[in-house]
């Protein structure tokens, strides 16, 4: 007796979690959803407002975001200040930065905190609320 199995690429479309397909797509925006109240606010809140989201990357446009991420500050190598030079490359000292409303690797304390509640909106959206069987 032969059986016959689709490519996988086939399945995983059927099943819609091929790379970038729409379970893709919802996870990404359930990330960011859930990520946003981690990310620092800051004066302005333009951090969280200047986004980029596509089916499997979250960007923060800001030109200071990698430094929030982080949570060191930077500085002119040179000058030891957080303004640099036009065309000079900063470089972290081992001082925190203090957010007033947010936290540094605001990706980690999502997942930390609210992965699990991400995976059972992306069962009951997309498999209805049934776990994989392992």
């Amino acid at each position: 007796m032969s059986v016959e199995m689709l490519p996988i690429s086939t399945i995983k479309a059927t099943l819609g979690i091929q790379e970038n397909g729409p379970v893709h797509s919802f996870f990404t925006n359930e990330c960011y959803k859930y990520m946003d109240k981690y990310v620092p606010l800051g004066d302005t809140g333009q951090l969280r407002q200047n986004v980029t989201l596509t089916a499997n990357t979250i960007t923060y446009e800001e030109p200071y975001a990698h430094y929030q991420y982080i949570g060191k500050l930077y500085v002119d190598p040179e000058t030891g200040s957080p303004f640099a030079r036009k065309g000079v490359k900063k470089v972290p000292t081992n001082i925190d930065l203090v957010h007033k409303n947010g936290y540094s690797y605001w990706d980690r304390q999502m997942v930390s905190a609210d992965l699990d509640t991400i995976v059972k909106n992306i069962q009951n959206k997309f498999f209805g609320g049934s776990k994989w069987q392992e």
